[in-house]
């Protein structure tokens, strides 16, 4: 499901200056406990196509249990 939306979402968001931020409901590194590890790759290869820095990726999940699924990509 996830790489089904990363597919729409690259051939419709600009590919240039943009803010992409939102529940993305994936940790980008460590364990993973809400997604799955092939929609983390897919979003990994979507961050860097559109050339995006997501500084939330080391960010502890408020559960701390896992890392932050919340994210925003900004321009590098």
């Amino acid at each position: 499901m996830t790489k089904d939306v990363i597919e729409i979402l690259l051939r419709k968001l600009p590919t240039s200056d943009l803010v992409w931020g939102g529940d993305w409901n994936h940790s980008l590194i460590g364990k993973e406990h809400a997604g799955s590890m092939g929609g983390r790759n897919h979003l990994l290869e979507a961050i860097q196509k559109l050339g995006l820095n997501v500084p939330t990726t080391g960010l502890s999940h408020r559960g701390n249990y896992c890392h932050a699924i919340d994210h925003i990509g900004v321009p590098l």
